[in-house]
């Protein structure tokens, strides 16, 4: 199970998306050491290198190393202040706002996924960073 927030779990049940599906780790799963610069730009401790899981691909996940997809989502809630961001067209305000509501990023969420072995590093890497600035 990923550790999400249970604030953030029940905004996600809400959606009809249940947190247990989003992890769906293939039998073929094995400890991956991620290079030392993955783990600084998502923001995770070196004592978690431990944690993290690749797949080289078996006949349970189809050879594709994967089963399932998991889902990376910034569930914004709107409040008046962020509606005043978006009539100022300030997309950095409007991230920091919603952020410090509570909202967690792609970069936070990939994290999260990838320590609990829900995505390999390489795929939190890759996919949460992409244009991300935080």
């Amino acid at each position: 199970m990923t550790p999400l927030q249970p604030r953030k779990t029940h905004k996600l049940t809400d959606l009809q998306i249940d947190e247990v599906s989003l992890v769906d780790v293939p039998a073929c799963a094995e400890v991956d050491q991620p290079p030392p610069l993955y783990m600084d730009v998502l923001g995770i401790p070196r004592s978690e290198a431990g944690r993290f899981r690749h797949s080289r691909g078996c006949a349970d996940c189809g050879f594709s190393g994967t089963r399932g997809r998991a889902g990376l989502f910034e569930l914004l809630e709107m409040t008046s202040q962020l509606q005043e961001f978006c009539i100022e067209g300030n997309e950095n305000r409007i991230r920091r706002a919603a952020i410090e509501a509570g909202m967690l990023s792609l970069k936070q969420q990939a994290a999260a996924m990838a320590i609990a072995g829900a995505i390999s590093i390489h795929e939190a890497y890759r996919f949460g960073c992409s244009g991300e600035a935080l």
